[in-house]
C-alpha cells in the first residue's frame, strides 16, 4: 500500500519520495521534545543493543542508552525507534523487528549477546535478506 502512495506523489526534481524513512548517513545524534516541550539533545553512539531472533524469523532488540536514564519511557521508546530507523530504515524496521525494549542495563539473559551500536546496521543487513 504504501510503495502505491509514494508512486502517486508528485515528481519533483530534487525531491525523491519513498514509501518509508530511509536508513541515515549520520553520527547517532539527534534532538527531540520532551513532555514540557524542551529540546533533549540525544547521542546515540554509545548506545549498545542485543538483538534476539524468535520463533517466527522476526527480531526483538534490546538497547541500553545511558543518556536516556532520566526520561519517560514513552520517549525513551520513541528515540529507540529513530535510531532503529536511522540505521536499518523504517521499511525494514517494520517488516522484521517485533518488540523494542528500552533498558537501564541489560539483565543476565542478555549477558555477552550485547554489540555496540555503531555495528547494528551491517549486523542486521548480514541477516536479513532483503
Amino acid at each position: 500500500m504504501t510503495t502505491f502512495v509514494a508512486a502517486l506523489a508528485p515528481r519533483i526534481a530534487g525531491w525523491p519520495f519513498y514509501p518509508a524513512k530511509q536508513p541515515k548517513n549520520w553520527h547517532l545524534r539527534f534532538t527531540m521534545e520532551d513532555v514540557n516541550g524542551e529540546v533533549v539533545k540525544v547521542d546515540a553512539s554509545a548506545w549498545r543493543y542485543a538483538l534476539l531472533k524468535r520463533d517466527d524469523d522476526m527480531y526483538d532488540v534490546v538497547f541500553e542508552p545511558p543518556d536516556l536514564r532520566n526520561l519517560p519511557g514513552v520517549l525513551r521508546q520513541d528515540a529507540a525507534e529513530i535510531v532503529l530507523d536511522g540505521e536499518i530504515g523504517e521499511y525494514l524496521r517494520i517488516k522484521h523487528i517485533c518488540d523494542i525494549e528500552v533498558v537501564d542495563k541489560f539483565d543476565e539473559r542478555l549477558a555477552g549477546r550485547d554489540n555496540s551500536i555503531s555495528v547494528l546496521r551491517d549486523h542486521f543487513r548480514r541477516i536479513v535478506s532483503d
